[in-house]
């Protein structure tokens, strides 16, 4: 059997996708579209993406206008204009590899990075929330921050807000949990989920896992509404590591009412670990609608890469051999947007 070739827009795709340090699964989410679609793109199987298709992904992946019309391009089969070759006289783009592209190391945000570590080693508000335009790399920076709170010795659970009108009960933290879960053995899931009964009201896959069921019987909305609060944040409690519990919480800017109750509920009421959250949101929307006081939440808008930073990052993506004419243009033309910078690379 002849193996199918990716497309140029299966490659492009993928690219995005794992700059964007997203799985197959969660783009799926995010987008709203099978897993098996989005490995089908990669893979050249579907060459010629639906309209709509094209656009669940470009709010997905939260591309910048320009990076928009090279990624719509690509899925017409043509090539944008950032994407076509040097002029005559101008020296050829050399062809990155794929570690290049896929592999890229962290660089820059040092400012960033150095609010993100004060905020797990010192004092402060508990709620770190950062802000900006899509592209800018805010999912990047909260891989960067999970890895770095891991490092501290905290138990990190990462979860993220997804673009539907009817998100799970108590999204993103209930995911973040879900997923938690999943990677845990039988044996470390019997003390996990001790006196988390009342968690399979929101997880019900929790059914099957060793926890006791949520009692029978009528209660009264506001006192199960009340346990099932007190359940999450016991099964925090219990997840916790001597360091505490760090929260990394995505897409914000698509938070519910229901969340945003728990949220609260947490920073105010687990006061038995010590529980630090960052999460993100695009300042294309409004804030986060969080039932707290803002003393609580600092926030912090990410702007583009230095100059220098910048230069570095499209030296990185290009790998070896590359030609300063081509850095200066894509420098020019991303304005030091991260996504915008290494997919022109």
């Amino acid at each position: 059997m002849v193996r199918q070739e990716p497309s140029e827009f299966g490659k492009l795709l993928r690219q995005l996708r794992l700059l964007a340090g997203l799985s197959q699964d969660r783009l799926a989410e995010r987008a709203t579209l099978s897993t098996r679609a989005i490995s089908d793109l990669e893979r050249g199987i579907r060459r010629a993406p639906r309209h709509d298709t094209v656009e669940l992904l470009i709010a997905a992946l939260e591309l910048s206008p320009r990076e928009q019309t090279h990624f719509r391009a690509r899925a017409r089969g043509e090539d944008s204009p950032s994407s076509r070759g040097p002029a005559a006289g101008e020296p050829a783009q050399p062809v990155s590899t794929l570690a290049s592209r896929y592999d890229l190391p962290f660089i820059g945000r040092t400012r960033d990075l150095a609010i993100i570590h004060h905020h797990l080693t010192g004092p402060g508000p508990p709620c770190l929330l950062l802000s900006g335009e899509p592209g800018i790399g805010k999912t990047r920076l909260l891989t960067e921050a999970a890895s770095r709170a891991t490092a501290l010795g905290y138990t990190v659970l990462s979860g993220g807000c997804l673009q539907l009108h009817a998100q799970e009960p108590y999204a993103p933290v209930t995911q973040a949990i879900a997923d938690f879960i999943k990677a845990q053995t039988p044996v470390a899931l019997r003390s996990l989920l001790a006196g988390c009964e009342w968690l399979t009201r929101v997880l019900p896959e929790l059914e099957d896992e060793p926890v006791a069921p949520a009692p029978h019987g009528q209660l009264a909305p506001a006192y199960e509404h009340r346990l099932v609060l007190r359940a999450v944040r016991q099964v925090l409690s219990n997840a916790a590591s001597a360091a505490g519990v760090v929260l990394i919480l995505d897409d914000l800017q698509w938070l519910g009412a229901d969340g945003s109750e728990l949220l609260a509920d947490i920073l105010l009421h687990a006061t038995d670990i010590r529980l630090q959250i960052i999460g993100s949101f695009r300042s294309t929307h409004e804030t986060p609608p969080l039932a707290i006081a803002s003393a609580l939440v600092l926030y912090h808008q990410l702007e583009p890469l230095t100059d220098h930073d910048a230069a570095d990052l499209v030296v990185a993506a290009l790998g070896e051999g590359y030609e300063p004419a081509v850095r200066d243009a894509i420098l020019r033309q991303a304005e030091g947007v991260p996504l915008f910078l290494v997919s022109l690379a």
